[in-house]
């Protein structure tokens, strides 16, 4: 099996969308962990032990804003190295990779802000 060579630009632009991809994901899935049970008549979100997230709920939002950061940094990070070389033929996919990191990382920051000051726990 050849792995693909990381030094081209063109390798770091695919890299950059495809973690772009791995960081939508991950942020629909924060998304589903932080506004379960959210009520907009008193603007709160409702945690408990029982559930369907029962006490995973709570680690799963950090584990996965986390995740979320760390993949949309790496391919807003792989985006921005390869933007603007002479040699990457694929510089749209720079583009791409490198806003959509830098959109998810903060949607995901945005995310957790609100999962801390929205929480209320329910007995």
């Amino acid at each position: 099996m050849k792995f693909p060579n990381f030094r081209l630009h063109e390798t770091q632009a695919k890299l950059s969308v495809l973690f772009a991809v791995i960081g939508i994901a991950s942020l629909g899935i924060l998304g589903v962990f932080v506004f379960k049970n959210f009520r907009f008549e008193s603007n709160v979100i409702l945690v408990g032990t029982q559930g369907t997230f029962g006490k995973i709920r709570q680690p799963g939002v950090f584990g996965f804003t986390a995740l979320t950061l760390v993949v949309a940094a790496i391919g807003a990070l792989l985006g921005f190295n390869s933007l603007g070389q002479k040699r990457n033929k694929k510089q749209s996919f720079s583009w791409i990779g490198m806003f959509a990191g830098a959109t998810i990382a903060a949607l995901a920051v945005v995310f957790f802000i609100a999962w801390t000051s929205l929480k209320e726990v329910v007995l």
